[in-house]
């Protein structure tokens, strides 16, 4: 179980959970995975007690928060968790709430074209979904809360190359290659262009070029 996992906010620069992804996925035979809320976490911490494999469960420091979504019991599978036609977003973990906060602020006609999935297992990948949504969507957006290089983003990215979706546009939103400063976890998201005005300015964006 990886706490802090992400943007820790006032216990400062040094101690910022951003680096898990990164190392944890090249290992052979790893199971990373990401709950979104507080029912989430219960689910994958469930999940990992069944394995038989080794598995890590990354969640942040703080509060839990409840979301309002339904949850299963397979954890092991990508979730959908808004429906949409032009621009899909894939969350990773706690960030999915603000992601979810970010589509909101659309008005109605912008709601309807964007699609949100929780992608819950970062490792091994949940390529049937992922197959459905490069099939399906023109553009594509990884949102998480941690670095960007070797992150769930790029491993998508790369999955994607290797399959030969090249015309999907994907954009990976992260921290970038620095270390965030000393601040709130909302300051330092800002900081990091990874605030929910930065989710919801990048899906403008990016239905505009639809």
């Amino acid at each position: 179980l990886i706490d802090r996992a992400g943007i820790v906010g006032a216990d400062g620069a040094t101690h910022h959970g951003i680096f898990d992804l990164a190392y944890l996925l090249p290992i052979p035979n790893m199971t990373v995975l990401a709950p979104m809320d507080a029912t989430e976490l219960e689910k994958a911490i469930a999940t990992a007690y069944k394995a038989e494999y080794p598995v890590a469960v990354r969640y942040p420091r703080g509060e839990a928060e409840k979301s309002t979504y339904q949850t299963d019991d397979d954890f092991l599978h990508t979730r959908l968790l808004k429906k949409g036609t032009d621009v899909a977003v894939i969350s990773v973990g706690d960030i999915g709430l603000d992601v979810e906060k970010a589509i909101s602020l659309l008005d109605d006609t912008k709601k309807n074209k964007v699609a949100h999935f929780d992608l819950r297992i970062v490792k091994p990948l949940d390529e049937s979904t992922l197959k459905r949504i490069f099939s399906s969507f023109p553009k594509i957006i990884t949102v998480e809360n941690g670095i960007t290089t070797g992150g769930a983003g790029e491993n998508i990215t790369a999955w994607a190359t290797k399959h030969g979706y090249h015309s999907a546009d994907i954009k990976n939103m992260g921290v970038g290659d620095f270390f965030p400063s000393f601040g709130s976890i909302e300051q330092i998201k800002e900081q990091c262009g990874i605030s929910v005005q930065d989710i919801n300015t990048a899906i403008k964006c990016s239905l505009e070029k639809v």
